[in-house]
Formats: structure tokens, sequence, C-alpha cells
């Protein structure tokens, strides 16, 4: 479901995405957070200053949503893959590639697609957010299998 909200995504213009006037009406509440950081991304300084409130927002947000997607594909590809292949790290590195690769692919898509920037940026952000959820779930089988392993010792 995740791939084909990406490749929907990847389909549209930035003006068929454009949500900054939807955003207009969260103005009070977010102004003193988002004034209170900026960042560069890209080489770009990004901040509520420069971009104006519903930019600076749209553009939060359309980031959290390349690393929450791509940490939500890695998290259970992982999750999936791992019962299939026992061996811990391969299906972890197949898994990475595998996002890194589908990143890249649709960064590609929308250098074809009108009005949509390719980012090199982009695919390292998706690719972060692969590996954030391929290790997250890492650590939670690890916790567990720990705790039931404690618990056959306890109990012998």
């Amino acid at each position: 479901m995740v791939l084909v909200l990406i490749f929907i995504s990847s389909s549209m213009t930035y003006q068929q995405q454009n949500i900054q006037s939807d955003l207009q009406p969260f103005w009070p509440p977010f102004t003193r957070f988002l004034n209170s950081f900026s960042f560069v991304y890209a080489g770009e300084k990004h901040s509520l200053a420069l971009d104006g409130y519903a930019g600076y927002l749209e553009f939060i947000l359309r980031k959290l949503a390349h690393f929450a997607s791509y940490f939500l594909m890695g998290a259970f590809f992982y999750y999936g893959l791992r019962r299939l292949i026992k061996h811990n790290f391969f299906p972890a590195l197949i898994i990475w590639l595998a996002m890194t690769g589908l990143a890249a692919f649709d960064e590609y898509h929308q250098a074809i697609t009108g009005g949509r920037t390719p980012s090199v940026h982009d695919v390292m952000l998706d690719s972060f957010g692969a590996v954030v959820g391929i290790l997250l779930v890492g650590l939670i089988i690890f916790v567990v299998w720990r705790h039931h392993e404690r618990k056959k010792l306890a109990e012998n």
C-alpha cells in the first residue's frame, strides 16, 4: 500500500500536491515552535522567516513523509523477510539496498514527471528512514528474544 501511495505521489506535479493553503488555519499553535529552529537541507536554508509559515510547515511535512514511508517499508519488509532468511544481517542488508534502490527509482520517476525536481538528498533521507525502521525492528526482536531467554533460564 505504501508503494502505491509513493507511486501516486510521485506522479503528481508539485502544484497538485501543494497543501500550503490548507495549512494556513493551523498558523497560531505552531508558530512559536517552528520559529525556534531552522536547518539546511540540500544546501538550502529553511526557516519560518525564509519560507513563510505554510511553506515551512509543508516542507517539514514532505520530508517527514519521505522518512516515514521508507521507515515503515523498511521495518515491515525486514520483519517479514527475516523469518524467511534466518541470518540476521543478510535480510537487513537486502532490504536496505532494495529500499535505497526504490528511493532512487522514485526520484527518477519524479524527474520525468512535469513540475518535479529529483533530489539525491531525498534518496538519502528515504534510505535513512529504511535503516532506522530496520534497526528498530531488529532491536525490538532482540529485546523480546532476550526476555524469552531470561524467562527460560529463570524457569529452569
